[in-house]
């Protein structure tokens, strides 16, 4: 799925109980959502592959966070 820049992706990890959203920005990894307690949503930044600072509008940002969120509350 698509929003702005970012792609989110619904996956599931042999090594994690529940679903997570990976977000992706020009094929490399940005972040991850986790939800390994019901309701509580943990956040990992992941750094760019050749070093430096991710630099994106905020509010795109913040909207893919927002739907990701919605999605594993929503059970995918």
């Amino acid at each position: 799925m698509l929003i702005g820049p970012f792609e989110l992706l619904i996956t599931s990890a042999v090594d994690r109980e529940r679903l997570m959203i990976e977000i992706n920005l020009d094929g490399q990894g940005v972040a991850e959502i986790s939800q390994e307690t019901l309701g509580e949503f943990k956040l990992e930044i992941f750094p760019k592959r050749e070093g430096g600072s991710w630099f994106f509008d905020c509010l795109a940002f913040q909207e893919a966070l927002d739907i990701g969120i919605r999605r594993l509350r929503d059970g995918g």
